[in-house]
């Protein structure tokens, strides 16, 4: 489960050519969520947000307050990210770090994968 906590101190989403958000926070500030292809659809066609948290699940839960629609694609009923959905702070697995609780830097990028298969 992903933890609530704290007051955001800033909420944006972030152009993907923009150094800051649409409300001039420092992107330095929060994390930035990068997501795949299959999925800016459904973040009001964004490549990058800035989301705010100290963890995974709580950068995560930032990014589903901004983008509803995104819960259902990332994350199971009870919380718990998707099988196939794979998330990297900084380029190393988030599941190796310690799932939705690895820590996150200030200015951190968050990555988010979608496996995909076919033949």
């Amino acid at each position: 489960m992903y933890a609530r906590h704290g007051r955001e101190t800033y909420r944006s989403t972030v152009p993907e050519s923009s150094g800051q958000g649409d409300n001039g926070v420092d992107r330095e500030i929060g994390a930035t969520v990068v997501l795949p292809t299959m999925l800016r659809s459904h973040a009001a066609g964004n490549a990058k947000v800035l989301c705010s948290g100290s963890t995974v699940g709580e950068v995560l839960d930032s990014l589903i307050r901004q983008h509803p629609a995104l819960k259902a694609r990332i994350t199971t009923g009870e919380n718990d990210l998707r099988r196939f959905v794979n998330v990297y702070v900084e380029d190393e697995d988030a599941r190796a770090l310690g799932g939705v609780a690895a820590p996150i830097r200030p200015g951190a990028t968050v990555t988010i994968l979608c496996a995909v298969s076919g033949g």
